[in-house]
């Protein structure tokens, strides 16, 4: 990657089920593909409102083929390419 470029992107491993990590947040782009089917109802819900909360409004979250946004988070996110699974974070994330 040019220097340029790298200059401008973080990338990051996280603990998804870890929710409080300070500075996570205003990101422009989230991308967790296929990695929330592991997951039981309760984690998942968890790890959705942690990658919503981590989106600045207007930012895209892109999914995976068999996951969607729980009911929680649905109202939080606008639905861009249903096919592709890409949300657009509207302007509140919930608490």
């Amino acid at each position: 990657v040019r220097p340029q470029v790298r200059g401008r992107v973080r990338f990051t491993r996280h603990d998804l089920l870890f929710a409080s990590v300070p500075g996570w947040s205003g990101f422009d782009l989230v991308s967790c593909r296929n990695v929330l089917i592991y997951l039981q109802n309760e984690g998942r819900n968890e790890v959705f409102g942690t990658l919503r909360r981590a989106l600045r409004p207007g930012g895209l979250l892109f999914l995976g083929e068999a996951e969607w946004p729980p009911e929680t988070i649905a109202g939080s996110m606008e639905v861009v390419g249903q096919s592709a699974r890409i949300f657009r974070a509207m302007a509140s994330a919930p608490a």
